[in-house]
């Protein structure tokens, strides 16, 4: 808790000064009288927001999926029985002004990772507004935000044009064949191509197909973040451009990485799915490397 004065209980406490010398002047009573009402005043504007703030409970919903650099919301639920106005500070955002009920925060997220829980700083300066008291609280979410990284745009790899004699192509989930073989959701990075226009005329929300391609090479993507955290977040953005090339290109693409359960390894079928991916991969061990004809591995991103 910090207490801050403004520039209005400077101007109380000098008029409480100026009341008490001209009735020790006078010895008029109704002067004493402002005083003691003028003291009364300052107490309160005082006391009044560090009382105020001790009765805040505030929590908070968020999304689960987020992008870095990217603004979203954060709903906040504040019970106080004054007005407070209310900032997010880790992530960093905007202020919420609240006498009670719900508002929404825009935060950004400047890294990728796992959020379990956020912090803000709410602060009142209840009720004549004299001194304004700040309290940090950090808040559990209910669910942690999965935040993908930054996409950096790259280019592919030339793929394998033929697999070697007597070993097949690995399977696709994704691609550019005619077969459509179902729709889904649109999911940022999905390429405008794709779009299944009489299921998005149908529903409210965009829908993209899924195609059928058996013979289009896999694309591997191995992530290694066992570097320092800038080089760490380098590398997780230009993954999701390798696997935003990748499945643009309609080939079926796995990501490699390692978490906080061990190494993961398995196909990813959109942007969302490899940001959630990104989003809890750490540094450590990655799953051994399997490479067969028709698969284009890129390790390490680098």
């Amino acid at each position: 808790m910090r207490l801050g004065p403004t520039r209005g209980v400077v101007v109380m406490i000098l008029l409480t000064l100026a009341f008490f010398v001209a009735s020790r002047t006078t010895g008029s009573g109704w002067l004493v009288v402002l005083v003691a009402l003028s003291l009364g005043v300052i107490a309160v504007g005082i006391l009044g927001p560090v009382f105020s703030l001790r009765a805040v409970t505030v929590d908070a919903d968020a999304p689960t999926d987020a992008l870095a650099g990217r603004p979203f919301d954060i709903r906040f639920r504040v019970e106080t029985r004054s007005r407070v106005h209310l900032t997010s500070v880790e992530p960093a955002g905007t202020t919420v002004c609240a006498s009670g009920g719900t508002g929404d925060a825009r935060v950004i997220a400047e890294r990728r990772g796992l959020l379990h829980e956020v912090a803000v700083e709410v602060r009142s300066g209840a009720p004549f507004g004299l001194a304004w008291a700040t309290r940090r609280i950090k808040l559990t979410l209910p669910h942690p935000i999965e935040v993908a990284p930054r996409v950096t745009p790259a280019r592919l790899p030339a793929a394998p044009s033929v697999a070697r004699p007597g070993e097949e192509h690995r399977g696709s989930r994704q691609g550019q064949g005619e077969t459509v073989r179902t729709v889904r959701e649109y999911s940022v990075g999905d390429p405008i191509r794709l779009m299944h226009w009489p299921a998005t005329a149908r529903s409210d929300q965009p829908i993209v197909k899924e195609l059928e391609s058996p013979d289009a090479p896999l694309l591997t993507v191995r992530v290694d973040l066992n570097t320092n955290a800038d080089e760490a977040e380098r590398r997780a953005s230009v993954a999701a451009g390798l696997v935003q090339a990748g499945l643009a290109a309609g080939r079926p693409v796995a990501l490699h990485t390692a978490e906080a359960g061990g190494p993961h390894a398995g196909f990813v079928g959109s942007m969302l799915e490899a940001g959630r991916r990104l989003a809890r991969a750490t540094p450590g061990p990655l799953p051994a490397s399997t490479e067969s004809a028709g698969t284009t591995i890129v390790a390490g991103v680098s």
